[in-house]
């Protein structure tokens, strides 16, 4: 805790009477204390924003698998080809 004045409004805080060296410190120890070491401080005139630092990993698309469906006729089970339909088939 410190000796400024906080306010909330939202998703922002106002802070007054600490410098900004101050601020930013406390924001650091912040992110420190909550494990979040992909997290950072952004400084802009005044303003403070945690950022990300890493950006997140896009995740990579499975090729599309064929379903039974769209699997060619001549393709039977068990790698056996089959040319015709189940119904042309003799039985013996």
């Amino acid at each position: 805790m410190s000796g400024g004045q906080i306010s909330q409004q939202k998703k922002i805080l106002e802070v007054t009477g600490l410098t900004n060296k101050k601020i930013k410190f406390l924001l650091h120890k912040f992110l420190y204390t909550r494990h979040l070491p992909g997290y950072g401080v952004l400084d802009t005139a005044g303003n403070f924003e945690i950022v990300r630092l890493k950006p997140e990993e896009k995740r990579k698309e499975q090729p599309e698998t064929l379903s039974p469906t769209m699997l060619p006729e001549s393709i039977g089970l068990g790698g056996i080809p089959r040319w015709g339909k189940p119904s042309d088939m003799i039985e013996l």
